[in-house]
């Protein structure tokens, strides 16, 4: 939360937009449906081939926190989850709090979450 009293809102972006930093973290997969997303972003997914990886379903988004985000579902894993993205260098533990607030989860939707990256790396 950012506050007493204060939720977290969710905010699609314009699609294409690049990451700040220039590249992205992936790190968490979360336990959330593609009708969840949806909801909450209020529009349907992209959908796209990755060499090697095959389809894709994703779309970004930021947080009223200043967070840019992206969930990526990789179709032939997809029992594995949403893998969830921020911009290089967020911090880890904040980011992935944020998210379960905003999109209203419990923590044991995180199936899997990165470790912190130590700050000297």
């Amino acid at each position: 939360m950012t506050g007493i009293g204060t939720s977290i809102t969710i905010h699609a972006s314009e699609r294409g937009l690049r990451w700040p930093s220039g590249c992205y973290d992936e790190i968490a997969t979360i336990d959330i449906g593609e009708d969840e997303v949806i909801a909450k972003l209020g529009r349907p997914l992209l959908e796209g081939v990755e060499e090697g990886l095959g389809g894709w379903k994703a779309d970004g988004f930021f947080l009223s926190t200043g967070e840019m985000m992206e969930l990526i579902l990789y179709l032939p894993i997809a029992r594995e989850g949403f893998i969830l993205r921020v911009d290089y260098g967020v911090p880890v533990d904040t980011a992935i709090a944020h998210f379960l607030s905003a999109f209203e989860l419990p923590p044991d939707r995180v199936r899997w979450r990165r470790d912190q990256v130590p700050a000297d790396e």
